[in-house]
């Protein structure tokens, strides 16, 4: 998996556990555009560290904490189409390794 697909699927989870996209959006304080358009159904852009540093601070989450794994959690996503997506990554993983270095 690559940071990208963890900080995706991470997102992902958050949205869930506070009450969707719309909610986590107001919850970090940013417009819903712009957090669909890194985990919606299509997402359009890749969720950088900058962006992943605030939401661990406004969350109050460990650092790095959106980098890493938590595939415990995504089998537990609510949105069952992520669910399904997050599932059958984890049984056919992408090829590339995650970047030791998170950009």
């Amino acid at each position: 998996m690559t940071f990208a697909q963890v900080r995706l699927w991470n997102l992902r989870w958050l949205a869930g556990e506070n009450g969707g996209l719309t909610a986590l959006a107001k919850r970090i304080d940013r417009p819903q555009p712009m957090l669909s358009a890194y985990i919606g159904r299509n997402p359009s852009k890749l969720v950088g560290r900058d962006f992943c540093a605030y939401v661990e601070q406004t969350l109050e989450l460990d650092p790095l904490w959106l980098d890493q794994p938590h595939p415990d959690l995504w089998r537990n996503i609510e949105n069952p189409t992520w669910r399904m997506q997050v599932v059958r990554e984890m049984r056919n993983p992408t090829k590339r390794p995650i970047h030791p270095f998170p950009g």
